[in-house]
């Protein structure tokens, strides 16, 4: 399940991340295969399909918006419920030139999950059984359960930034492509998105793990002060409050140097991400791993002044500003205005997004 979750959530990064879940969904499953297809309302029911058995998605496309599932999906725009097809359309099976074509596969729809319920669009995940298996059961439906809300929350983040609807879409585009772990979290630490470098990460266990898909510190106190600062962000996300969350220190078992962990707030407006729970941003920064950070990348790149590229490399390695005044012996007053001018520069509003900016810039 862990490897299902997780190959969701680079779905909602990654267009071609689809096909290998409805791998993983076909493995779990059981199922013969699986369809992914798309409705476009404004084009007169113009639609797509990828499914991962060959020769169905040329039939499919043929029948386009006479097809059965589609006139189903037409027909009732309420619907948002996993629905067991053989159900809806049996009685009319053995008449249907839709299921007649289809049987040269030795197919039959059986669960649809409707993940985008839009009035210019519908999406939906199909998985398809052999003729010989009878309807989905209680087991199958309970195999599903957990991750039906997850596959919607992704396919609605992958349509909002295939057509550019998210405001901070720069930040999510940041975030895959980060030389730094970087993820996307609720208030209660459970993740939304994540880019690849978490993974060496969790496999390490040094300080860092998951549990149900939560993220997890290890070290006790270190645990309470990342669940009060996501707190803390999350809240600040939910009032369009511009500051909340902080830094931290998370020790690692193993002695090595801790990890520097990140937290801030996401904007509201990321109504896509489901951003009434309060999204937040973790970075988390493995000093033992990162390079020394090129401040001239930064000066040819942004337009930096040495000093201004002395704070922003400081920064993204998780040093607060008041320790950045300290260590180069100037006001705090003077540290800020020149973080100020750097996300001017940079053409960023937030810390969160600054520092996923800033990180892909960084040398392994």
């Amino acid at each position: 399940m862990e490897a299902i979750q997780q190959a969701i959530r680079q779905a909602a990064l990654r267009p071609e991340a689809w096909a290998d879940l409805q791998l993983l969904l076909n493995k779990h499953m059981n199922t013969i295969g699986s369809q992914l297809s798309s409705i476009d309302h404004s084009q007169d029911n113009a639609i797509w399909s990828r499914t991962t058995l060959k020769g169905v998605d040329e039939e499919f496309i043929k029948f386009g918006p006479t097809s059965e599932p589609v006139l189903h999906a037409a027909a009732n725009p309420n619907w948002s419920t996993i629905t067991d097809y053989d159900f809806i359309d049996e009685a009319g099976m053995d008449n249907s030139a839709f299921y007649k074509t289809f049987a040269q596969f030795d197919i039959r729809y059986r669960l649809a999950i409707r993940l985008i319920n839009h009035e210019s669009i519908s999406r939906a995940m199909v998985l398809i059984w052999d003729k010989k298996r009878g309807h989905a059961t209680r087991r199958d439906f309970e195999k599903l359960k957990p991750v039906i809300e997850p596959l919607r929350l992704s396919a609605h983040v992958a349509l909002a930034m295939g057509e550019s609807l998210s405001s901070e879409k720069l930040l999510i585009d940041n975030l895959a492509r980060s030389r730094s772990a970087a993820l996307v979290v609720d208030p209660d630490a459970g993740i939304v998105l994540s880019n690849n470098l978490i993974d060496p990460i969790l496999q390490k266990a040094d300080g860092i793990s998951t549990l149900r898909n939560e993220l997890v510190l290890q070290d006790r106190k270190s645990r309470v002060k990342f669940s009060n600062l996501l707190k803390l962000a999350g809240g600040a996300a939910r009032n369009s409050l511009p500051t909340g969350g902080g830094i931290l220190a998370a020790p690692r078992p193993s002695g090595l140097p801790a990890y520097i962990i990140m937290v801030s707030p996401l904007p509201k407006r990321e109504q896509f991400l489901g951003a009434a729970k309060g999204l937040v941003l973790v970075v988390i920064h493995d000093t033992t791993e990162a390079t020394e950070l090129e401040r001239s990348l930064y000066m040819d790149g942004f337009g930096m002044t040495a000093a201004e590229a002395d704070v922003a490399a400081w920064f993204v390695n998780g040093i607060p500003l008041e320790q950045i005044a300290t260590r180069r012996g100037v006001s705090l007053h003077t540290v800020r205005q020149q973080f100020k001018d750097i996300l001017k520069k940079t053409g960023t509003h937030r810390q969160a997004e600054l520092a996923v900016l800033l990180a892909s810039f960084t040398r392994r």
